[in-house]
């Protein structure tokens, strides 16, 4: 059985289910297999993420131009 038929046999499952430990689990399956994408980037992204967001709070601003010529 292909992926996408075991998801649609698993959402057709799910939509039956009445039993909320049932639904806990998955939740908590969910969750645990979730990804912050803020956790992928590398430490100088954050730091340059964190710096563009300290600049516009002080009110300086740059133009887009200018900031993606440093990532090209």
């Amino acid at each position: 059985m292909d992926i996408q038929a075991e998801k649609l046999e698993l959402i057709t499952w799910l939509t039956q289910v009445n039993d909320a430990k049932v639904i806990r689990e998955i939740k908590a399956i969910r969750k645990e297999r979730s990804t912050d994408w803020w956790d992928e980037l590398t430490e100088s992204n954050k730091y340059d993420i964190e710096a563009g967001l300290r600049d516009l709070r002080a009110g300086r601003k740059k133009e887009i131009s200018e900031v993606l010529g440093k990532y090209k």
